[in-house]
């Protein structure tokens, strides 16, 4: 459900026809009885999806990269995940140096100099809008409120269900803990019980989160482009493991 629910950012304004069939696909021909949605932005080419199912379960969905600022958002990860701990490796002991010397007070001086200086943070003009949204729907608190995402969404969905205690579902992600989300945004360790995640085992991209997040590992299967995640096929081998192979054959045969 979580995975259908994030594809719908994709084309909910870009093509209704593939938006509507899909819904049609994952939760039945009137889905539009029981599921109702609303599309708010990020900026004017950044769309997400609330919907609210039953009237009881409220859903933020966000898509993957689809436009420039999802680009630039994915391109740090990238950077925080994979460039920097390549070039940090030829510097020796910079690890040890880092968690036992100045981990915790370059943490703190990120931390108070972001407040102190009210930047203008990438990551901020990202998830700001969609934290102001929440905040003037003004839930009450024991309402049952989800952030799901997939790609990029994902990471974005894992740093808002820490950020406001409540669920939040990644399918092949990027880790939220990373200084680019976890010192800006301000979660720790201990609100990644809020936490779902879906990686890729053999993947290079997708990875687990903190221990205390539950991680679900799926495997690739594939023989081309070994070490590469990809949301589709993961999904799929997602469905066969659960037993959903007959529902999903179709979708699955073509993106297969």
């Amino acid at each position: 459900d979580a995975f259908g629910l994030s594809l719908g950012p994709y084309d909910v304004e870009r093509n209704f026809t593939i938006f509507d069939n899909q819904m049609k696909y994952f939760f039945g021909p009137e889905w539009n009885t029981t599921i109702k949605y609303e599309v708010q932005h990020i900026d004017e080419n950044t769309p997400f999806i609330i919907y609210t199912i039953n009237e009881t379960l409220v859903v933020y969905a966000f898509r993957g990269v689809a436009s420039n600022f999802e680009m630039c958002i994915d391109i740090q990860l990238m950077i925080d995940n994979y460039i920097l701990p390549i070039l940090q490796s030829f510097l020796p002991y910079y690890d040890w140096f880092l968690d036992k010397w100045i981990g915790i007070p370059a943490k703190w001086a990120h931390i108070i100099g972001s407040k102190f200086f009210d930047p203008i943070d990438l990551i901020y003009s990202f998830v700001d809008p969609i934290e102001q949204i929440y905040k003037d729907k003004n839930y009450d608190e024991n309402a049952t409120v989800v952030f799901v995402g997939v790609e990029v969404g994902g990471v974005v969905a894992k740093s808002l269900g820490m950020m406001n205690k409540k669920q939040g579902i990644g399918l092949i992600s990027f880790p939220a803990f990373n200084d680019f989300f976890q010192h800006s945004l301000g979660f720790d360790d201990d609100d990644a019980i809020f936490v779902t995640n879906l990686f890729n085992v053999d993947g290079s991209v997708a990875k687990q989160e903190s221990h205390t997040a539950t991680n679900i590992g799926v495997p690739l299967n594939i023989e081309y482009e070994e070490h590469f995640s990809n949301l589709y096929l993961s999904f799929c081998n997602l469905a066969d493991i659960c037993g959903y192979e007959d529902k999903f054959y179709n979708y699955c045969s073509v993106t297969k």
